[in-house]
C-alpha cells in the first residue's frame, strides 16, 4: 500500500519537497489567476502546530489556514512547488515541521560571498522551509564582519594572499549584516552568526598579534588545515577582546544567539601559556 501511495505521489506531486506530514490527492486541478479565488486565513486558535498549515485545493478555489505567519509563508512555498503551467493539482495538505531547527550553513570565510549571493541562498532554502542560517563569519582564512572597536580585523584579516599571489578579500559592514538579517526574517529565517575562538583565529591574530601566546606577527596565511597558532586563554586581553567582539556581533542580529566556534585548538606548545 505504501509503495503504491509513493508511486502516485511521485507522479502527481513530483516537485514537492519536503514531503508534507499528510496529504490527499484528488482529481482535477485549479487554474491560477493571480490571487483570485485564493483565501488566506490566519487563525491562532486553529489547533495547528507552530509553522503548520492546512492547504485545501479544489477546482474552484484555494484555501490556506495557519496559526502563524510562518505557516502561511510555508503554504505559499508549497503552492509554488505544486504549480505547473498555471495549474495546481487538487489536494488537501496538512503540514508542520518535525524539527523546529532546520538549518543550513553558509561559509564566506574561505570563499567570500556577496550579500546578494547570500540572499539568493536564503530565497532558495527558505522555499524548502529551512528556517536557520548558520553564518560562518570568521576563520583562519578571513574575518568577514566589521567590528568598529577593532578595525584591523577587516582591514588586515579581511583579505589574504593566495598561493598564486592573487588577493582574496571581502567583508560585511554591520549595516549590510542588518540588511541580510532583516531580509532573512521576512522569509522566516533566523540568522545565527559564528565567531571562531580560540582556534581557527589566524585572521584575527594577523590583525592583532597580541591575541596569541607567542605574540609574533604573521604576514599572511593561506594554509588549509589546523595551524598551531591560537588565541591565548592565559591572558586577560583575549577575554576583553572577545567580550568586545561579541557585543558588536549581536547588535545587527535580532536574536541574542551567537555560536562560538571553540574548535580545533591544538595542544599547548613548549614555552606557551597553559
Amino acid at each position: 500500500m505504501m509503495v503504491r501511495l509513493l508511486a502516485i505521489l511521485l507522479t502527481v506531486l513530483p516537485q514537492l519537497l519536503p514531503v508534507p506530514a499528510r496529504m490527499q490527492v484528488r482529481g482535477g486541478s485549479f487554474k491560477v489567476d493571480g490571487e483570485k479565488r485564493m483565501e488566506w486565513v490566519l487563525d491562532t486558535a486553529c489547533n495547528l502546530p507552530a509553522e503548520g498549515y492546512v492547504l485545501d485545493v479544489s477546482r474552484s478555489r484555494v484555501r490556506v489556514t495557519a496559526s502563524t505567519e510562518a505557516g502561511l509563508f510555508y503554504a505559499r512555498q508549497t503552492l509554488g512547488q505544486l504549480e505547473e503551467n498555471g495549474r495546481i493539482p487538487c489536494c488537501r495538505i496538512t503540514d508542520y515541521p518535525r524539527f523546529s531547527w532546520r538549518g543550513f550553513h553558509v561559509d564566506p570565510c574561505r570563499h567570500f560571498l556577496s550579500t546578494e549571493e547570500i540572499k539568493k541562498q536564503i530565497d532558495i532554502l527558505s522555499s524548502y522551509k529551512m528556517n536557520v542560517m548558520h553564518w560562518h563569519l570568521t576563520d583562519d582564512q578571513g574575518w568577514r564582519i566589521q567590528i568598529k572597536k577593532y578595525p584591523r580585523l577587516t582591514e588586515v584579516g579581511g583579505s589574504r594572499i593566495e598561493f598564486d599571489g592573487s588577493e582574496h578579500s571581502g567583508w560585511y559592514t554591520q549595516e549590510e549584516i542588518r540588511d541580510v538579517v532583516a531580509y532573512a526574517a521576512e522569509r522566516h529565517v533566523t540568522v545565527v552568526p559564528e565567531i571562531e575562538m580560540p582556534g581557527h583565529a589566524i585572521a584575527a591574530i594577523r590583525a592583532y598579534p597580541g591575541l596569541s601566546c607567542t605574540k609574533e606577527s604573521i604576514s599572511t596565511f593561506y594554509t588549509w588545515g589546523t595551524p598551531n597558532i591560537v588565541m591565548c586563554p592565559g591572558q586577560e586581553y583575549m577575554f576583553k577582546f572577545l567580550d568586545d567582539v561579541i557585543a558588536e556581533v549581536v547588535q545587527p542580529h535580532r536574536r541574542r544567539r551567537v555560536q562560538e566556534g571553540q574548535m580545533a585548538a591544538v595542544p599547548r606548545l613548549p614555552g606557551q601559556d597553559p
